[in-house]
């Protein structure tokens, strides 16, 4: 359909609607006081964070725990060997 053919449809189904000057304000002033969207945040785009952020605490807890249990070893192995 090309747009000449639209133009002339539209024209013929709303041939008779009179707009007067008040029906077009009131009509801008519903679209300019409508709410825009808010952009959400995807459930799984949140559980992927969370994810991420639990696995590096769980491996910064892991490299700090390693290392005590690396000194504390360090001692044992000490007392052993004499």
């Amino acid at each position: 359909m090309k747009n000449h053919e639209f133009q002339e449809i539209v024209d013929q189904n709303l041939s008779g609607l009179v707009w007067d000057e008040r029906k077009r304000q009131k009509v801008l002033h519903a679209i300019s006081e409508e709410e825009k969207p808010v952009k959400k945040i995807s459930t799984t785009l949140v559980l992927i964070a969370v994810i991420v952020c639990l696995s590096v605490t769980a491996l910064a807890a892991g490299l700090i725990l390693s290392s005590n249990v690396d000194a504390s070893m360090h001692g044992v192995f000490s007392i052993i060997r004499c």
